[in-house]
């Protein structure tokens, strides 16, 4: 810097580049201009914090660098270290918000489509005869899946059904069943808007095969491990262990639901005891239908019309010990007027003789009301006694 004619100060050169740059001058602040600093009268060489300030009313450059010196006030608050929050709460607030986002955009769909243009995720969109079938077992009420055969027949599964009191709410009349196939045939009012159902005795491993139940809106895929196996398993808990030719699934599906093709055709139905592995070719159900509407007992496991009844409730006896204890005598029944009593052993039926408590069950549902059978039983204090009685119709399934 240069000092000029007028006062003032002026860059001459600057030479640290190859050319040399002429700047023009510029006026600096007089101390006249500021009272209070020419007061102080004449000031000390500027010091190397000074070069490019030499008025003394300004602090050096380095004390306006913000932030550079914290002020003393106001007191500056102390800083909390942030908790970390624990992995499993981000975690589950992620889920949480997965789970949210996707409702909401399932509702924003349900609501903008109408219920009937609704499709199954898998399988057919229909498979028509699918019904569900309200009975009493007691005062307790349940339900059942059903399917439609035609305008007033209805199958289902027998072992869900046994012991009840009416069906429909009394609307359904039980034409009849098979223990060993698991297979219940109910007549109904024929006046009704329900469609039944497509049968299709064709299916095989090509297939493509769901399950259809009525108390579901989808249906979902499944294989057949075995088109020809023939079970021997008991399907109705009476003992019974009677071979019939039943289809192996590949999950466990609840009785009375349908296996159906992607065309919505009923190729089976599930039997068994509340789920199940296997399921008895529609073919069978509806051979079954068509031999009691023609009162034809074909096979000898098809029974018409409603169970047998004697009058007693039964249990097993101690291992070793060959019959069923009598539990139970229902008064004025066929049991009682021979004169079996509580805690009495029943040996057998017509001569048949009963190895467990579920050859008992088994005998006793299958025979005709009406006959006349010859009943053996062994009384409380250890005398044999023997007698025949007619048989009545039992009041339920």
């Amino acid at each position: 810097l240069i000092e000029t004619a007028d006062g003032s100060y002026a860059v001459e050169t600057v030479q640290d580049f190859p050319q040399t740059l002429a700047v023009d001058s510029y006026p600096l602040p007089q101390p006249s201009q500021f009272p209070a600093a020419a007061a102080r009268g004449p000031q000390p060489p500027p010091t190397a914090n000074q070069q490019y300030n030499r008025q003394a009313y300004r602090q050096p450059f380095e004390a306006y660098r913000p932030l550079a010196t914290p002020l003393p006030w106001p007191a500056q608050p102390a800083r909390t270290p942030k908790r970390r929050r624990p992995l499993i709460v981000t975690i589950g607030l992620v889920v949480m918000t997965v789970v949210v986002s996707t409702n909401l955009v399932n509702a924003f769909i349900h609501n903008s489509v109408p219920a009937e243009e609704w499709t199954p995720i898998y399988g057919p969109a229909e498979v028509p005869g699918l019904v569900t079938l309200n009975f009493a077992i007691n005062a307790d009420e349940d339900w059942q899946e059903g399917l439609l055969l035609d305008s007033d027949t209805i199958a289902t599964s027998y072992s869900q059904m046994v012991g009840s009191r009416d069906v429909l709410g009394g609307e359904a009349t039980l034409l009849g069943f098979d223990p060993a196939r698991d297979i219940a045939i109910f007549n109904i009012d024929d006046d009704n808007d329900w469609s039944p159902a497509e049968i299709n005795t064709e299916a095989d491993e090509d297939s493509e095969l769901y399950v259809a139940c009525a108390d579901q809106s989808e249906s979902y895929p499944i294989s057949v491990t075995d088109f020809d196996a023939t079970a021997n398993s008991d399907f109705s808990h009476d003992g019974s262990n009677t071979p019939v030719k039943a289809w192996e699934l590949s999950s466990n599906v609840k009785a009375g639901c349908v296996i159906a093709t992607e065309y919505g055709e009923t190729v089976a139905m599930v039997i068994g005891p509340y789920h199940s592995y296997y399921a008895i070719p529609i073919s069978a159900v509806v051979d079954a239908a068509d031999n009691l509407r023609s009162e034809v007992e074909e096979p000898d496991t098809l029974h018409i019309g409603r169970a047998g009844y004697l009058g007693l409730d039964l249990n097993a006896m101690l291992p070793g010990q060959p019959g069923a204890l009598v539990t139970e005598v229902a008064e004025d029944g066929p049991a009682m007027r021979a004169g079996i009593k509580a805690d009495d052993s029943l040996l057998s039926i017509d001569d048949k003789l009963l190895k467990v408590r579920q050859d008992a069950d088994n005998a006793i549902r299958l025979l005709k009301p009406g006959s006349e059978v010859k009943l053996t039983w062994v009384t409380s204090k250890g005398k044999q006694r023997t007698a025949t009685v007619t048989v009545e119709e039992s009041e339920v399934t």
